[in-house]
């Protein structure tokens, strides 16, 4: 989240449930109360399950939060062109051709980061289900965040439609970052910034113009959340984002859940043993070669 210093003015046990293997994670989640739990749950559920495969390209996202519910998600939504219309509709294939990605980071962490979440999430989903064409689905989206959040909260959101026949990424950016576009011809990273401010902030968002980012064979675009950036080792100082560029350089040809995972065991390992400070999110594009 690139806008974190932004200033705004203004048991029960009545249903018997099958034995689980108790693990340290799920011990830490039943000893909270029951409504942390069912959120916990209810997020989670809502969660991408299944990631449609794209012709030519592959797509991995993961995220991790830093309590028991998250103030991050991603999302991976299968469209399709309306019929004499504008704009794109679900598609529930198994294989897509146009596929809407989504990362976003609201303010802060825990159940209140997690509602926000939740929310826009859901409103995504729901406007997609219903066809609603992304323009007027941003300023819908901004304009119920504005009424809903409380003063100096916001989300960030990174949102774009990939569609494979042009190996062609439609996009625009409130606030989120990093976004890099690693290419593959001469192993250069390139930093995509964010066209407009984060989505909650200003009852009006104006105008903009989505960038087109084309992908060659080998080609990658990779979304974090500031959870990576932004882990502090014991001497309080900040990870940035250079050491994390120069990891997907080196990683670039491995696959897309190993570059996930080296991402995560980096900042693990300069965290040392300082506590994870924030929720951290992954959303990686990666063209294939013919």
């Amino acid at each position: 989240m690139l806008w974190r210093t932004w200033v705004c003015p203004r048991d029960s046990g009545a249903f018997p449930l099958p034995l689980r293997r108790i693990t340290p994670e799920s011990q830490r989640v039943s000893d909270l109360p029951l409504e942390h739990q069912l959120a916990r749950e209810v997020q989670e559920r809502t969660s991408p399950r299944k990631i449609p495969r794209v012709s030519g390209f592959e797509v991995f996202g993961k995220t991790v939060p830093v309590a028991i519910n998250n103030g991050d998600f991603y999302d991976a939504i299968g469209v399709m062109p309306r019929d004499n219309q504008k704009g794109f509709v679900w598609d529930s294939a198994d294989e897509v051709k146009h596929m809407v990605l989504l990362l976003g980071d609201a303010t802060g962490h825990g159940m209140a980061a997690a509602l926000m979440a939740t929310e826009l999430r859901a409103l995504i989903r729901a406007s997609i289900r219903l066809g609603v064409f992304h323009r007027d689905l941003t300023r819908m989206m901004n304009a119920q965040l504005v009424e809903d959040l409380a003063e100096s909260h916001f989300v960030t959101l990174l949102m774009g439609r990939l569609v494979a026949e042009e190996a062609l990424f439609r996009w625009v950016s409130f606030g989120q970052g990093p976004v890099w576009f690693y290419r593959a011809s001469s192993r250069e990273v390139l930093n995509l910034k964010p066209h407009m401010p984060p989505l909650g902030i200003i009852p009006e968002l104006g105008d903009y113009t989505p960038s087109e980012t084309r992908f060659e064979p080998g080609d990658i675009l990779l979304a974090v959340s500031d959870g990576f950036p932004e882990t502090m080792n014991s001497r309080q100082e900040l990870m940035g984002e250079a050491p994390l560029r120069s990891l997907l350089r080196d990683r670039a040809d491995q696959p897309l859940a190993d570059i996930s995972s080296a991402f995560w065991d980096a900042a693990g390992a300069y965290q040392g043993d300082q506590p994870l400070q924030d929720d951290r999110s992954f959303l990686i594009v990666r063209r294939l070669f013919d």
